[in-house]
């Protein structure tokens, strides 16, 4: 995914998602696979994407951008908002030291039959504790 204009698809965010992305929030990675009909999981480490198949069909079409490094400290509440794709989509990982601060995202598209079009963003905000 090229993104032009991050502030763009800020704005876009802002006006879809109003209670899940506010002005505070930190876009961190976006994320869109033409067919999915299977089990992955996405691993962010920095600002590089790995991706682990776990089932099924392998991804097609996959187009992605990290917009922000993941920060190796524990400072930020991560969340994802999925715009797109009938399966469950999930931070099932956050960073830790344990796991070399890595952000492990699961995208699971479920017993349906077929491929399905998915989008989702990763979005942080600080975690105030």
């Amino acid at each position: 995914i090229e993104i032009q204009n991050k502030e763009e698809i800020k704005s876009y965010l802002l006006n879809k998602f109003p209670k899940k992305f506010t002005q505070d929030s930190n876009l961190i990675f976006v994320w869109e696979c033409a067919q999915l009909d299977g089990v992955e999981n996405l691993v962010l480490k920095n600002n590089k994407l790995t991706l682990k198949h776990i089932e099924y069909n392998f991804p097609e079409e996959i187009n992605y951008c990290v917009l922000m490094p993941i920060p190796e400290n524990q400072s930020l509440k991560y969340r994802v908002i999925k715009e797109q794709g009938r399966g469950e989509v999930r931070i099932v990982a956050y960073p830790t030291a344990q796991n070399d601060f890595s952000l492990v995202i699961k995208v699971d598209d479920g017993p349906y039959p077929s491929y399905d079009f998915y989008r989702f963003y990763v979005v942080a905000d600080k975690n105030y504790q």
